[in-house]
């Protein structure tokens, strides 16, 4: 527990160095281009997928907490590391952080209601602290790296970047992982619930990937549909697991059973090469947006 409050700081710092990295011309560029297939992935995030999701871990998992747990990291913020790797992959970097900020500072809005919304209790919740710690996370990096933009250009820092994600992502995992194990009894991973939540995560990251990749293709430009499957696919999990372990520890486990999946999906993103683009004109081309 002494480690916990690290971990913010260490979730400041990912956000940070990823503005940073972005270059700042590009994201005011083109606004408007962005604005269809962001809504189109928010809406996903805070309407569609939760229930799904919710849904399926009711199905699977008998322990309600665990459930709660999978709910909660279902209303995660997209993954800090998002623009890395569309840009990784050949999608709209600038697209992918526009996801990010719009998700974080939704979240802190949408949880509670959501919730209540989907049936679960929310007595563990307290929607002010929730506000206040994601609002930290978003807009005290966000300016700072507009402000430190100008010392620190994008294009020393993107190639250390990787470096310095792994590091990072590698002692928040200690950190959340750890900590929510050290809180939870033995015996809750040694049944059919600690199996069936690594399935709901495989599911999630590898099969919305390959499911929303492949629909929003027909809407959308391919570099856009990848950044939304990035998008809907890779949540940050550091968030519900750190909110979690303050607030009802034994749901904090399947976030952190997220993490570890994450890096998987990960690997995946990198070992695999970008997909090639389709000669298909979408509904909704930037171009003409």
């Amino acid at each position: 527990m002494s480690l916990i409050w690290v971990s913010s700081i260490l979730l400041f710092l990912l956000l940070f160095l990823n503005i940073l990295a972005v270059d700042k011309k590009k994201i005011l560029e083109r606004p408007r281009a962005q604005v269809a297939p962001a809504l189109i992935t928010l809406a996903l995030i805070f309407l569609f997928f939760p229930v799904l999701q919710t849904a399926l871990a009711s199905l699977l998992v008998r322990d309600a907490d665990f459930v709660l747990g999978v709910a909660v990291s279902s209303l995660a913020p997209c993954a800090l590391v998002n623009p890395f790797f569309a840009r990784v992959r050949g999608g709209n970097e600038e697209l992918a952080l526009w996801i990010v900020l719009l998700s974080t500072l939704l979240c802190p809005l949408a949880t509670v209601p959501l919730l209540k919304l989907l049936g679960l209790s929310t007595v563990f919740l307290d929607a002010r602290f929730l506000g206040l710690y994601l609002l930290t996370l978003t807009t005290g990096p966000l300016l700072l790296s507009f402000l430190l933009a100008p010392l620190i250009p994008a294009q020393w820092l993107r190639p250390k970047l990787p470096l310095l994600n792994s590091l990072i992502l590698a002692v928040l995992m200690f950190i959340l992982v750890g900590s929510s194990l050290n809180r939870v009894p033995l015996r809750f991973l040694l049944n059919q619930d600690f199996y069936m939540l690594i399935l709901i995560f495989l599911l999630v990251d590898f099969g919305l990937y390959a499911l929303m990749r492949h629909v929003s293709a027909w809407f959308i430009s391919p570099a856009d549909a990848e950044t939304v499957a990035i998008s809907v696919a890779t949540r940050n999990f550091a968030v519900s697991a750190s909110l979690m372990l303050f607030f009802h520890p034994k749901a904090a486990l399947p976030s952190a059973v997220g993490l570890i999946v994450h890096c998987l999906f990960f690997q995946f993103l990198l070992w695999k090469k970008s997909p090639a683009l389709r000669t298909t004109v979408p509904l909704f081309d930037n171009a003409r947006t």
